[in-house]
């Protein structure tokens, strides 16, 4: 595979697909960018976000800029991606308009995942894998190039819902490994000896498998897409996706839409379904728990 000549063909579809959004009216254009994050602020506490609404044509051209954003850019973050949460609706009384769109997105899409697939497959570290990307695209931002733009056509949409998630990312730890990298913190740094040393002690009374490692995941703009159930009398389907960049939909159907608001620090429920546990310290950024009970 040429990564090179797949990412110019991306980029000639992203253009055509500019074009093709610019000769159609939509029944609804509105999108909220979420101001982005300066390099270097990426594990910084997040007070609140407070998106920026744009809509009609405004949300159409930053939308076309949003699907062509796939480069780094200087003084903001690559580890954190420039978000846009919304929609372009259009109606579908004009065939070729759906066609050209969707055929335009599905090439985009399959070249944006080819890429990606060659990537993962021929390299096997990070390095490498970096080094092999960045030699046939100069410049370009991985987490841009791989996010999919996701368009739906006649896809009997009922509402969309756009709000925040934060959710955090759970493992099981290695217990010995995680013993071991805390005794290296206590010999390279004496200052760090009796707090780490009384979690050691902790962790080494309990069971691995009561163990669990908890690191906060970032807050996304995410939105709740409604479709119409197919058979008669039967509840909708919901599905939860997460919105990066704007969605395009076609679509007679009556849509109802709930757009971004600004995300302020709450108090986050805890899922029914969320084991019991116990925080017995913090580790480099993670909260160690302990599960309680059975």
């Amino acid at each position: 595979m040429n990564i090179a000549e797949t990412f110019r063909q991306m980029e000639d579809n992203l253009a055509l697909l500019k074009r093709v959004l610019a000769e159609k009216s939509p029944l609804y254009a509105r999108v909220c960018v979420v101001p982005p994050v300066a390099d270097g602020d990426e594990n910084l506490p997040v007070e609140s976000i407070e998106p920026i609404l744009l809509y009609g044509a405004q949300a159409i051209e930053h939308t076309q800029k949003c699907f062509s954003d796939l480069y780094i850019k200087d003084g903001l973050s690559q580890k954190s991606t420039r978000r846009t949460a919304g929609l372009l609706w259009y109606d579908d009384e004009t065939p070729a308009f759906t066609a050209e769109v969707m055929a335009l997105v599905t090439a985009i899409n399959d070249a944006k995942q080819s890429i990606q697939t060659h990537i993962i497959s021929h390299f096997s570290s990070q390095n490498a894998r970096f080094t092999a990307l960045h030699n046939a695209c100069p410049g370009v931002m991985t987490l841009h190039l791989y996010r999919q733009i996701r368009a739906w056509h006649n896809a009997d949409i009922q509402s969309v819902r756009f709000s925040w998630q934060r959710k955090s990312l759970l493992r099981i730890p290695d217990k010995a490994k995680l013993l071991a990298s805390m005794q290296s913190d206590i010999v390279d740094n004496s200052d760090v000896a009796l707090p780490v040393g009384s979690l050691v002690q902790r962790i080494a009374n309990t069971p691995e498998d009561k163990l669990r490692l908890r690191r906060p995941a970032k807050i996304q703009p995410v939105a709740n897409i409604q479709f119409r159930s197919e058979e008669e009398g039967e509840p909708p389907t919901i599905k939860g996706v997460t919105a990066l960049m704007p969605y395009i939909i076609i679509q007679n159907q009556r849509l109802e839409i709930k757009p971004l608001q600004n995300y302020a620090p709450r108090d986050i429920l805890r899922s029914k379904d969320r084991l019991a546990t116990e925080v017995i310290g913090t580790f480099h950024g993670e909260t160690i728990e302990m599960l309680i009970g059975s």
